[in-house]
């Protein structure tokens, strides 16, 4: 069939990205295809230094702090072209910890994407998202070595636009986690998704429909993880005010079979359930409330099997004065492990505040506060404070 029209730029330097498998491609989808950003392109160098009261997550008995220096460059990117939008965000710079040079590095999180219109089956839209991203972290709330990890992933979203209330959406995704280091590598895996959702439009601003997705996890090697399969069937409404309120909600459940040492483990081919929230809200023009929080289940890093996660977090956005900005988030997060008792809550807290100091260049500075718990007092609490000032110079 000979394509009437194509407004899509796939290509390389115009790539996807919103938050990698946090939330869902539809969910990515659905978002940018509603939202209205005017074009820009906002290009930046950073610097900063911050200190780590506990660089590694252990007992306070076993802690070391560190100072961190930092520079780097920050992108933000928004095109509208008829009816295509591109654009790119993210940051990449190098960090050095001076009380120990193992963990300096180059670190990065760019996030890309275009979607644009495409006459396959008529009015249809087809949207591509890139992401990637290389860090340093804690392996998980019990192995707090701290691992070097790449995530990188690619997701496509075909829309059928097949009636002005009706449509369809197919989603494809791949992931790819991997851990430098040869204690750590064989837990590297890689992840594919297929996903249907049929949808109706109660109005311009609210879609509902329901959503089924299969997904494949293939390990690296089979020592600390095992391969599974899954199903996952949920309900979904969204709902897009301009910039005013925006929320999306879904909630269903969801089946994994799992392989090797970890078939016939508790939560092995059973139903789960899975739920997830959104809300953006701002009641006037300078403040903006955010709430997030999922229940899912995955993996788990510490045994064979699964387990489930709760994850939740509120944050406010006060555009104080024309140059004065202040942002604040609290979180919790509640890991339940299935076959074994490392069962962990994971409490956050970030303030940050930045100051339009020149017409280009901006100061900021704020304070990240974590801790983290365990249901079994075998297992030792730890927290960590950072404490950072930083400039920025938009060009």
């Amino acid at each position: 069939m000979e394509l009437k029209r194509i407004r899509l730029l796939v290509a390389g330097f115009v790539l996807a990205g919103l938050q990698g498998f946090s939330q869902s491609t539809l969910m990515d989808y659905l978002e940018t295809a509603s939202s209205v950003v005017p074009n820009k392109m906002d290009v930046s160098l950073n610097v900063e230094g911050r200190y780590e009261s506990n660089t590694h997550n252990r007992g306070r008995a076993r802690g070391s702090s560190s100072c961190v220096l930092e520079g780097g460059l920050n992108l933000d990117v928004y095109r509208n072209i008829n009816e295509t939008k591109y654009g790119i965000s993210g940051d990449i710079g190098y960090e050095y910890y001076t009380s120990d040079s193992d963990l300096s590095d180059f670190d990065w999180n760019l996030s890309p994407f275009v979607l644009g219109a495409i006459d396959l089956l008529g009015n249809d839209r087809l949207m591509l998202r890139i992401s990637s991203r290389a860090y340093e972290e804690k392996y998980d709330s019990v192995d707090t070595t701290r691992v070097r990890r790449y995530d990188n992933n690619l997701g496509l979203t075909y829309d059928m636009v097949r009636h002005e209330r009706w449509g369809v959406a197919l989603t494809a995704d791949y992931g790819n986690i991997y851990y430098s280091g040869s204690d750590y590598s064989d837990r590297s895996h890689q992840t594919f998704r297929f996903g249907l959702a049929p949808y109706y439009k109660l109005s311009e601003k609210t879609r509902t429909g329901i959503r089924t997705t299969y997904k494949m996890t293939k390990y690296r090697g089979d020592e600390f993880n095992d391969d599974s399969k899954s199903l996952t069937f949920t309900a979904f409404a969204d709902y897009r005010m301009s910039e005013k309120i925006s929320a999306h909600v879904d909630g269903g459940f969801q089946r994994t079979r799992y392989e090797g040492n970890a078939e016939g483990t508790e939560g092995d081919d059973e139903f789960s359930p899975v739920a997830s929230a959104s809300v953006s809200y701002s009641p006037v023009s300078n403040i903006t409330f955010t709430a997030r929080s999922a229940y899912e289940w995955e993996d788990s890093t510490s045994a064979s099997g699964g387990r489930s996660s709760w994850d939740n977090s509120l944050g406010m956005s006060w555009k104080m004065t024309k140059k004065l900005t202040l942002s604040q988030s609290v979180g919790v997060e509640d890991i339940n492990e299935k076959n074994n008792d490392a069962d962990s809550k994971e409490y956050s807290y970030d303030l940050r505040a930045s100051y339009q100091l020149l017409p280009r260049m901006s100061v900021y500075s704020g304070y990240e506060y974590s801790r983290t718990t365990f249901k079994n007092g075998d297992y030792r609490e730890y927290d960590c404070h950072e404490i950072y000032l930083g400039a920025s110079y938009a060009f």
